[in-house]
């Protein structure tokens, strides 16, 4: 099962934090998710965010939409604009990239055994250390066809790469509050994660 991050903006005027309607969405992929939160942490990031829940002074709109989820957290712009986006996660991640014999990538995956032949055997235990290997199908796989060669590899990210999942839309439109509600400390991203 998958998880659905719903996330939500508060913006702070005269009268404290209010509810904004915004076209912010979660555009998919878990590796922001890992980045701000820690939830899906499959890149193994050091979550800027953590699990803080709701902030103490949440808006009261936005309190009775939301009543309790379980897990939820919360950001603000002033954290996000000082995120060191080449900072590398503390391990590599926890799923397998494959590659095809050209190079392009093709996927990543959590767990699986491969169709290869017994002197490839072991090739996890390489892989689990950070190497590249690349292996021969002995039949149908994936995407990919018995014969095809297919390199794995778990890789170190950084957090530039969770930016990969189209969050950059979605600061700026935060940014744009800023200019509206007097600068980046009164905006902040209300996260939600169901599933």
């Amino acid at each position: 099962m998958g998880t659905s991050l719903h996330p939500f903006v508060e913006c702070r005027g005269d009268d404290g934090w209010e509810y904004i309607e915004t076209d912010i969405t979660h555009p998919g992929g878990y590796a922001m998710m890992a980045c701000l939160f820690g939830w899906r942490n499959y890149c193994n990031y050091e979550p800027i965010a953590g699990e803080r829940g709701f902030p103490d002074d949440l808006s009261d709109e936005l309190g009775r939409l939301l009543e309790s989820p379980p897990t939820c957290s919360w950001i603000g712009l002033w954290e996000i604009e000082r995120i060191d986006w080449s900072e590398t996660a503390e391990d590599i991640d926890s799923r397998t990239s494959f590659y095809d014999a050209e190079g392009n990538y093709v996927k990543k995956v959590g767990g699986f055994s491969l169709p290869v032949a017994a002197e490839n055997e072991g090739y996890m235990d390489s892989v689990n250390a950070g190497e590249a290997v690349t292996v021969t199908l002995t039949d149908d796989y994936f995407e990919f066809d018995a014969g095809d060669e297919v390199t794995l590899v778990r890789e170190l990210r950084d957090r530039a790469y969770a930016k990969t999942d189209g969050w950059e839309a979605n600061f700026d439109t935060m940014r744009r509050l800023a200019g509206e509600y007097g600068g980046e400390e009164n905006v902040r991203l209300i996260a939600v994660a169901m599933g």
